[in-house]
């Protein structure tokens, strides 16, 4: 369940990241960080 877990905390953290970052860049890229 710590995957899990883990992998909601990055997407929550890189939703505010793709909203102020444009589109331009690769959406792969900040969901892999």
């Amino acid at each position: 369940m710590d995957e899990a877990e883990i992998i909601v905390e990055a997407v929550a953290d890189n939703e505010p990241v793709n909203l102020v970052r444009p589109p331009g860049s690769e959406p792969a890229i900040f969901y892999m960080y």
